[in-house]
């Protein structure tokens, strides 16, 4: 299933700052996608806001944030899918950055 055009263009404004290096834009743009996507309900696209929420986190070096985002979209994500497979590398890359190396194989 993919995300609804809002949201997916939102996670697109967000990705191309974030390549830019501007995070705070970034930032705030997957802030939105997120908000967006809770409202509207739809737990596919909230999966892929929350994680590019947390890969701004995680670009930024805040690992616990991006860790608890990564978690909350894990549940949320359908299975077999590829942001399910990106928030798996999300999660194993925070938990080796923490010293969790024995977590971090879970995730690959």
């Amino acid at each position: 299933m993919e995300c609804t055009e809002p949201v997916a263009t939102l996670v697109e404004e967000s990705r191309a700052f974030e390549r830019a290096g501007e995070l705070a834009a970034a930032l705030r743009k997957a802030r939105q996608a997120t908000e967006l996507a809770r409202c509207s309900g739809d737990l596919t696209c909230l999966a892929l806001a929350l994680h590019c929420e947390g890969y701004i986190f995680f670009r930024g070096g805040e690992f616990a944030a991006a860790q608890r985002l990564a978690s909350e979209a894990l549940v949320l994500a359908p299975p077999e899918s590829t942001i399910l497979t990106d928030i798996l590398l999300l999660l194993g890359i925070c938990a080796t950055e923490t010293d969790d190396l024995a977590g971090g194989e879970g995730y690959y």
